[in-house]
């Protein structure tokens, strides 16, 4: 699918941000066990009579066809909506994409939980160089104009399929990819859907939020850690042990924030807003 961090990096790189829309949709399928097998998308632009609309589409599915054919991962179908604006300002382009994939065995999914004192590692190479995006969008008064983010699509390629072999040997707990936000958000979402702290002794920023592409993060536990490591190596991928899951609370370095607090603020947020309305 589609969040604003894409948006936003659609308006920014049209092609690296077609491109990024197909690869999360894959990586969200493989971090559940599916093999991605085709996606239909929903392009939503402005008035494309504007001839930088016109160019952000051109260069958006540029950017998907790339994507699709390079994962092997097909549009079945799809529809294209213009002239989304609001009194002459059009809409951030905006490609939703929607992906379907198969589970061979159905009940290999089954009680898929991060267990106490499973190891974090990450799964992909981490480049402290990319833009964190989703970060900047938060804090920064004027708009974003540009972002050092770029998609590796055989790396994504690899990456997923190194996962797809680890969820088949049962040799992790959990998976989750990595998207906007980046390893920050998505530890945080994982100790939440788990209901269990984590440490780690980083406590770099740029690390936790950077939105370098092509990465998943996986628990499992310490007995198969050499087997990961083996198996990484054969196939040629980076990994990196990052931390533990223990604990009710998220530990970053020496920063120390509560689960059941960071779970209340995502999970009730919406409902804090209306209450104070």
């Amino acid at each position: 699918m589609v969040g604003g961090y894409t948006k936003i990096f659609c308006k920014i790189n049209p092609r690296e941000g077609g491109k990024q829309a197909v690869a999360e949709a894959y990586r969200n399928l493989i971090s559940v066990g599916a093999k991605p097998i085709a996606i239909t998308d929903n392009l939503n632009f402005g008035n494309p009579e504007d001839p930088k609309v016109m160019g952000q589409f051109v260069e958006c599915i540029q950017g998907i066809t790339e994507a699709c054919r390079t994962l092997n991962f097909p549009v079945v179908s799809g529809n294209v909506s213009f002239y989304n604006q609001t009194d002459g300002k059009s809409i951030l382009p905006t490609p939703t994409i929607g992906g379907v994939g198969l589970i061979e065995n159905p009940r290999s999914a089954k009680n898929i939980k991060i267990q106490n004192n499973d190891l974090i590692y990450l799964v992909g190479f981490n480049d402290n160089n990319i833009t964190p995006l989703s970060l900047l969008n938060e804090v920064n008064l004027e708009p974003i104009t540009y972002a050092n983010i770029s998609v590796d699509l055989k790396q994504e390629a690899k990456n997923g399929n190194f996962i797809l072999k680890l969820i088949s040997r049962k040799l992790v707990s959990f998976v989750h990819d990595v998207s906007d936000g980046g390893i920050g958000l998505a530890l945080a979402e994982m100790s939440i859907n788990n209901n269990i702290g984590l440490e780690t002794d980083i406590d770099d920023l740029l690390f936790f939020f950077n939105e370098t592409q092509g990465r998943y993060l996986i628990a499992l536990n310490e007995v198969n850690e050499k087997l990961l490591a083996k198996s990484a190596l054969k196939e040629g991928v980076n990994i990196e042990k990052i931390g533990i899951f223990t604990g009710t609370s998220l530990k970053f370095g020496k920063k120390n924030i509560c689960l059941s607090e960071i779970k209340n603020s995502y999970l009730n947020k919406l409902e804090d807003i209306f209450e104070r309305s």
